[in-house]
């Protein structure tokens, strides 16, 4: 089981008609091997390379989160040991449907922080929680005066076991700084 490796998301945008190319995340293990997650003709592909490739069986939940989004990436770019196991937290970015873009979000998106376990030995990505971070349609954002997008202040993140996120006034966690932690095959936010 690999106890830690990293991720370099290499990121445009997942593939809509008239729109940009699909996203991937390649993340590099202390083994040498390789985790893959990409798109191909609407279809998420996943697999582990080391000397060859090896199918990465995708979750039904993670396929339908990454196809239904315009943009995908991995938190810090690079993928946590907790709890024994590997984790990748991969945020999406999904276009917001109030009115089929009519509405007052019409370009607005939902943006959200998912949980996914890495089990390399029997070659699976499985979704196992995830948190909303913004979203159009119910005010939800953070509070970020720094001027950065969303994705190039996530991959930022040094280490994505423990880091830190403040919204402008959550119902649940107000607008006070709340620590992101893994625990438990779990997100949680103290």
């Amino acid at each position: 089981m690999l106890s830690e490796f990293r991720a370099w998301a290499l990121m445009t945008v997942c593939a809509a008609a008239a729109g940009p190319a699909a996203a991937a995340i390649d993340a590099s293990a202390p083994d040498g091997s390789t985790i893959k997650i990409d798109v191909r003709h609407g279809k998420v592909v996943g697999e582990i390379v080391a000397t060859q490739a090896r199918p990465l069986q995708i979750d039904s939940k993670v396929t339908r989160l990454i196809v239904g989004s315009e943009a995908f990436f991995a938190v810090g770019k690079v993928a946590v040991a907790a709890d024994g196991k590997t984790w990748l937290l991969v945020v999406t970015q999904t276009p917001s449907r109030e009115n089929h873009a009519a509405g007052a979000c019409g370009s607005g998106t939902e943006d959200a922080l998912h949980l996914m376990q890495v089990d390399a030995s029997h070659r699976k990505l499985i979704l196992r929680s995830t948190i909303p971070l913004q979203s159009c349609l119910t005010g939800l954002s953070l509070n970020d005066d720094s001027g950065q997008p969303l994705q190039q202040k996530l991959e930022s993140v040094s280490d994505p076991r423990k880091f830190e996120l403040q919204w402008l006034n959550h119902p649940k966690y107000g607008n006070v700084t709340r620590t992101l932690t893994i625990l438990d095959g779990e997100e949680r936010v103290q």
